[in-house]
């Protein structure tokens, strides 16, 4: 999740993020101070069986990427921020 925190405030206003808690095991709280702490500075919701169940979501630190219909155009583990890049100014572009 580092190139993100990389790659966030480059997008930030065109490309929407956010994180999503997958075990239910944390506090709203306790998962703003971990975000915080860790220099992610995206929205981070708490665990949402539906959207986990919708997107397919199994482990942690997926990545589910919607384009502005809402179709998965791409998911799987984090990538560089070069990856990133080209994604979100394809999403862009569209």
């Amino acid at each position: 999740m580092r190139s993100l925190t990389e790659v966030y405030p480059e997008y930030e206003g065109a490309i929407h993020f956010i994180g999503i808690d997958v075990d239910g095991g944390e506090s709203e709280s306790k998962i703003r101070d971990w975000s915080e702490s860790n220099g992610f500075t995206w929205p981070m919701a708490p665990y949402h069986k539906g959207a986990n169940d919708d997107y397919g979501i199994t482990y942690q630190a997926q990545a589910v990427v919607l384009d502005s219909s809402g179709a998965i155009v791409d998911r799987g583990g984090f990538s560089g921020a070069d990856k990133w890049r080209s994604l979100f100014d394809g999403l862009i572009e569209s």
